[in-house]
């Protein structure tokens, strides 16, 4: 009698030590995953992908991330594929703004695990080049023509025509011309006088 009390005694404070031991398994969920890109990071553009990790095994049964761009929209590019520790999500470009990544997982002991995280796509801009105080931009070189002289016309001379010099010879007939046109003139003079007289 004493032997079976002593040994229930045992066993019960067997399973009590070894308690503690049993329930460690169904009671480890999986931490917190570290996303890719990081909660809060400010990116140039938008990744091709979002990424969780996981310190320890996850199920793919009931496992999903999901991304919404700025306005609201989804821009996951299909489904997730799931991994032993990790979740990836192909995303399209969304613009620039927030993005938020929600996710829910299944632990190796059947316990769903589900958070958020969140980035932003901020594209560079770039600074406008100034000159700096005091300086000019230098003036571009204008060319001008040279001016082209045009030569004044002199009107060709006109020849006129100068009357040849007459000789002696037309002098003197053009002179017994004129003594004979007066001796002619005489005679009638004369013949008609005396027919009146």
């Amino acid at each position: 009698m004493r032997l079976v009390r002593r040994g229930s005694c045992l066993l019960a404070a067997l399973l009590l030590a070894v308690s503690p031991l049993l329930a460690t398994p169904a009671a480890a969920h999986n931490p917190p995953p570290v996303p890719t890109p990081a909660d809060g990071a400010t990116l140039e553009s938008a990744p091709a992908e979002v990424r969780l990790d996981y310190s320890a095994p996850i199920l793919s049964v009931g496992s999903v991330l999901e991304v919404t761009g700025p306005d609201g929209a989804k821009v996951s590019d299909g489904p997730s594929v799931i991994g032993e520790k990790d979740v990836v999500q192909a995303i399209t470009d969304g613009g620039p703004g927030t993005y938020t990544v929600v996710w829910r997982v299944t632990s190796e002991d059947g316990h769903p695990v589900d958070g958020t995280s969140s980035f932003t796509v901020e594209p560079a801009t770039e600074e406008p080049t100034t000159t700096p105080a005091g300086t000019t931009p230098p003036a571009e070189a204008t060319t001008t023509p040279a001016p082209t002289t045009q030569a004044p016309t002199t009107p060709a001379p006109t020849a006129t025509a100068t009357p040849a010099p007459e000789d002696g010879s037309n002098l003197l007939v053009r002179g017994g011309a004129v003594v004979l046109g007066l001796a002619a003139l005489a005679a009638v003079v004369l013949v008609v006088r005396r027919m009146r007289a």
